[in-house]
């Protein structure tokens, strides 16, 4: 690691003094990381453009997929996707600009239990009867909280976050090359509309001891400015805000939300949906594979 530490130093030396560009150093950087990784996932990958991100496929410890469906204008719109990889687990896609998409991954392995039976059998009624409870916790807890938040002056709810989330639907759908079992939970937070998919995708082993799967996570956030800049401006130009970068983070917000931009937006928010991110996420639900392999 110390090494490449080194390399990744030498070489960004050499390419700023060469007189590259900051594009071609992000492309030179993205070349090394995936060099370096040599089987493993680099670290980050910026793509360059749509045929790359296409023909990409994510090899993790645990499992394969290929990449959502990207298009030239992405790059045009949105300063194209990047990825970042944590460890063997955790991966992470994203646009650069105004974060309409975003796509998570996680692997896991796991002892056969009662819920993962439930599964194997197809009982839908069985999980949906568990996450209507926790909602009625989650209900019972931020109520309770609020009691105490107005008793004690305090500006925050902190149960506030997992109360506002709406369960649309929990279902079992199968994908992947092996037509896995996946338990697809669909929410919705009703104060800022972000809609988030997952889809927990399971494969057993023969003797039904033990559980690999991957969660496949889709964050849809709607890229229109107008409605989130009016309190963004207010709380960052805030004149009791002891922020040591106060009026710089002012500046900053007034210029993200200038006419242009929310115009901008506004038309974004229209190509950018959340069926469309579904639809171009597709190809990963298609293309993934779960590993053998039964050993942490």
């Amino acid at each position: 690691m110390r090494k490449y530490f080194f390399r990744y130093i030498t070489i960004f030396i050499l390419l700023i003094f060469t007189g590259c560009s900051s594009q071609q150093i992000v492309d030179s950087y993205t070349d090394l990381s995936i060099k370096l990784a040599g089987n493993r996932p680099p670290a980050f990958v910026q793509f360059k453009d749509a045929d790359e991100m296409n023909q990409y496929q994510f090899d993790g410890k645990n499992f394969t997929v290929l990449m959502p469906l990207a298009e030239q204008e992405d790059w045009k719109n949105m300063e194209g996707w990047h990825a970042g990889f944590h460890g063997e687990n955790l991966s992470t896609l994203y646009f650069y600009k105004y974060g309409a998409y975003h796509i998570e991954f996680y692997s896991f392995l796991h002892k056969w239990t009662d819920k993962d039976k439930e599964l194997a059998n197809g009982n839908e009624e069985f999980f949906k009867k568990k996450e209507d409870a926790y909602f009625q916790r989650e209900k019972a807890a931020y109520l309770r909280e609020e009691k105490q938040r107005i008793k004690y002056k305090r500006d925050f709810n902190r149960r506030a976050g997992n109360y506002e989330i709406l369960a649309v639907s929990k279902h079992i759908e199968h994908h992947g090359k092996e037509n896995y079992q996946c338990l697809v939970n669909e929410t919705v937070r009703q104060y800022t509309n972000a809609k988030n998919k997952y889809y927990s995708c399971y494969k057993f082993n023969s003797e039904r001891t033990k559980v690999k799967g991957v969660e496949i996570k889709l964050i849809y956030t709607n890229p229109s400015l107008k409605e989130t800049c009016p309190s963004w401006i207010k709380k960052q130009c805030d004149p009791e805000s002891k922020a040591f970068n106060a009026e710089k983070l002012c500046e900053q917000a007034k210029q993200t939300c200038s006419e242009e931009n929310i115009k901008k937006t506004e038309q974004l928010s229209k190509e950018y949906t959340y069926e469309d991110l579904q639809n171009r996420a597709k190809r990963v639900l298609d293309s993934l594979y779960i590993k053998d392999g039964w050993e942490k």
